[in-house]
């Protein structure tokens, strides 16, 4: 997992290949996008906090979520995450908040 800029955009890189649970999921996604300290730790609140992102600086930021299809040994965890990380490409595809794109590998 890695962060940098380039050309005033945030890129980050969110490696899915050791994700083992909904639980470390929820953990690890909480702790690479320093999510506020009222994320509650599950779904509902990674929704608030993915939404928001008003916590970071920059407006434009590039996400990219990596080895996805690791995630198929758990088919109930691989559908959540797809899921969830389609809606919120169209979520950032459709607002003008901030220019973010998500980008799953």
């Amino acid at each position: 997992m890695k962060k940098y800029l380039e050309n005033n955009c945030l890129k980050m890189e969110f490696d899915l290949r050791k994700i083992k649970s909904e639980g470390h999921f929820l953990r690890e996604m909480a702790y690479f996008f320093e999510f506020p300290s009222y994320f509650g730790d599950n779904w509902s609140a990674m929704d608030d906090c993915m939404r928001d992102l008003s916590w970071f600086s920059e407006e434009k930021i590039e996400i990219c979520f990596t080895n996805a299809q690791t995630l198929e040994e758990n088919t109930k965890l691989q559908r959540e995450i797809q899921e969830i990380l389609s809606f919120y490409q169209g979520f950032w595809e459709n607002n003008d908040q901030k220019q973010v794109k998500i980008i799953i590998q």
